[in-house]
């Protein structure tokens, strides 16, 4: 229970704090290439890198596509991309919140099932404090 109260403090706390730069605005024109980039993510480096370059514009579709992106990682890409995600999310506090907010309700009931399923069966023991943490936010 004490365990679950601590991650449910951390993703509330970790959420009001994912944008890369609250004092940032993001112009007309950095919201549509952030939208079309969202769309091309493939792997956990270049959501890395878009996060660097549009965190600011994390809202409405932008934020829609980053979920997607995410959920796709977790699970089409899990077997390929869990150890990147690992290193990249342990390196960079605020990445990981951004990753872990965006494990959200848009993702489909069978995207949910998969992303426990690849958890519970496929999470690398050196990755486990980060499984627990996506496994709650996919709950």
């Amino acid at each position: 229970m004490r365990q679950m109260i601590f991650v449910l403090f951390f993703l509330i706390f970790n959420s009001a704090c994912v944008s890369a730069s609250p004092d940032r605005n993001c112009t007309q024109d950095e919201a549509r290439k952030a939208e079309i980039e969202t769309s091309m993510i493939k792997d956990i480096q270049s959501l890395l890198e878009s996060f660097q370059r549009y965190g600011h514009c994390d809202d409405g579709a932008i934020a829609e596509g980053y979920s997607a992106a995410v959920v796709r990682l977790l699970t089409v890409g899990w077997d390929k991309q869990i150890v990147g995600i690992y290193q990249l999310t342990e390196s960079n506090r605020a990445f990981k919140a951004f990753f872990l907010h965006h494990i959200d309700e848009l993702m489909t009931m069978d995207e949910q099932q998969e992303i426990l399923n690849n958890v519970k069966l496929k999470c690398p023991e050196t990755a486990r404090t980060l499984c627990t943490a996506i496994e709650n936010a996919a709950k």
